[in-house]
């Protein structure tokens, strides 16, 4: 699983105990706090040291983060953030504290895109909680598709097995349209697959999707379109594996030409 770390700094407070919540807006709900974290609490742990550290103003920052990578998950809207709260206070030469607070997150492209994060500070010297906010940008991974393979000998009207492995993806949706190019370069589409819904558009083809998740979440399918050839029809055409993932925008082709023997 992939993750990402996020840092909020909070600078120059007395005393030293504080309160730091960690709250999640999805799109189309409400604000949630999904971790609260107080100095007197025994978890996470806290390391209290003198340190020199300089700067007199007070400030929460969250530091700007690139693009997160996503773990792919689909899930319930009431499916939590994957999170990691991880503050570390020391105590500068004046006496005054600083809080270094990681945050590592796993986020869904699914349900944590554009979903906004905020850590909110509550401390005795403020009159009302202070907070810093964060919109998350997830994407996605795109597949990779190796060479579409098959038998060596293709044998008229013997059943005969294409196979397209994708690779490597996340998130988990994705399209899968098997078509064939006739000579004359006229295409055909014979079969479109779409995150478990199967349309067959010929009774001459059949086709199956085996779905692996690996453990960064990411996720690997291999497609089989299954048929019986025949010389007159299939010997030079060309077929061809096609995948669109939406998460990516990523669009990509592999093609087999045929060469149908008789035994």
């Amino acid at each position: 699983m992939n993750r990402t770390t996020l840092t909020c700094q909070i600078m120059d407070f007395k005393p030293n105990n504080i309160e730091i919540s960690v709250c999640m807006r999805r799109s189309g709900e409400e604000e949630k706090t999904i971790n609260t974290w107080r100095s007197g609490d025994d978890l996470p742990p806290v390391r209290i040291s003198r340190g020199d550290g300089g700067g007199d103003e007070e400030v929460v920052d969250m530091e700007e983060g690139t693009q997160l990578m996503m773990n792919g998950s689909a899930g319930h809207e009431d499916k939590p953030l994957q999170l990691e709260v991880t503050p570390v206070i020391s105590r500068k030469k004046l006496g005054a504290f600083i809080c270094q607070c990681s945050l590592q997150i796993t986020p869904s492209y699914d349900l944590d895109n554009e979903a906004e994060l905020s850590v909110r500070v509550k401390h005795p010297a403020l009159t009302s909680p202070t907070s810093v906010h964060r919109i998350l940008n997830v994407i996605g991974v795109p597949p990779k598709l190796l060479s579409i393979m098959s038998p060596e000998r293709v044998i008229h009207e013997e059943q005969l097995t294409l196979t397209c492995p994708i690779n490597g993806f996340k998130p988990r949706t994705l399209s899968i349209t098997w078509l064939r190019r006739e000579r004359n370069l006229q295409e055909t589409e014979l079969v479109t697959w779409n995150s478990g819904s199967n349309t067959i558009h010929s009774e001459k083809y059949s086709h199956s999707v085996q779905e692996n998740e690996h453990e960064d979440k990411s996720y690997s399918y291999i497609s089989a379109l299954i048929m019986k050839p025949t010389i007159r029809e299939d010997d030079g055409v060309t077929y061809i594996c096609r995948t669109f993932h939406t998460a990516t925008d990523h669009r990509e082709d592999k093609e087999k030409i045929l060469n149908v023997i008789g035994e």
